[in-house]
C-alpha cells in the first residue's frame, strides 16, 4: 500500500504543483476535482462488476483510492494542459489513454491489478478513452463559460 501512495498519489501530485500549479490553478483545481471524480465513477463499476482488483487486495476499495485521488487526477490536468499546448485533441486523447493503458499494464505484471470477469487489457485501453473524452468535453464546457480560457 505504500507502493500507491508514494507512485500514484504523492509523486504525481508533485510533479503536478511544481510544473502546473505555480502556472495555472485554476487548470489544476478545476480539472482535477472532475477527473478525481470520473475516476472514482469508473473504478466503483468496475470493481461492483468484478472486472479488477487493486493489491492489497482484502482492502480493495480503500486500495484505489491513492489511484483515484492521485494519479488519474493529475493525469486529467495534464491532458488538457497538453491539449491546450498542441491544440490536437484525438492524437492527445489516444496518446494519454495508450501510455495510461501501458502503465496499468505493468501494474498488471507486476502483479498489484488483478483482472477477472472476462477483463482485459483491450477494456482498459476503452475504460481509459472515455474517462479522457469526458474531462475534455468538460474542458470545452468550461472554455465555453470562459471559466478556463
Amino acid at each position: 500500500m505504500i507502493l500507491n501512495i508514494i507512485l500514484v498519489f504523492a509523486l504525481p501530485w508533485i510533479v503536478c504543483l511544481f510544473h502546473i500549479f505555480k502556472h495555472d490553478k485554476r487548470l489544476v483545481v478545476t480539472i482535477s476535482t472532475f477527473s478525481s471524480v470520473i475516476g472514482f465513477t469508473v473504478n466503483e463499476i468496475g470493481e461492483y462488476f468484478g472486472f479488477w482488483r487493486v493489491y492489497p487486495f482484502h482492502k480493495s476499495h480503500i486500495s484505489t483510492l491513492p489511484f483515484i485521488l492521485g494519479v488519474y487526477s493529475v493525469l486529467g490536468v495534464y491532458l488538457i494542459y497538453f491539449l491546450r499546448k498542441y491544440k490536437r485533441p484525438y492524437f492527445v486523447i489516444f496518446l494519454f489513454t495508450l501510455c495510461t493503458t501501458i502503465l496499468e499494464g505493468i501494474w498488471f505484471l507486476m502483479g498489484r491489478v488483478m483482472f477477472g470477469n472476462g477483463w482485459n487489457i483491450g477494456w482498459t485501453f476503452v475504460s481509459y478513452l472515455f474517462p479522457y473524452i469526458f474531462v475534455y468535453l468538460y474542458y470545452l464546457g468550461l472554455k465555453g463559460l470562459k471559466i478556463l480560457e
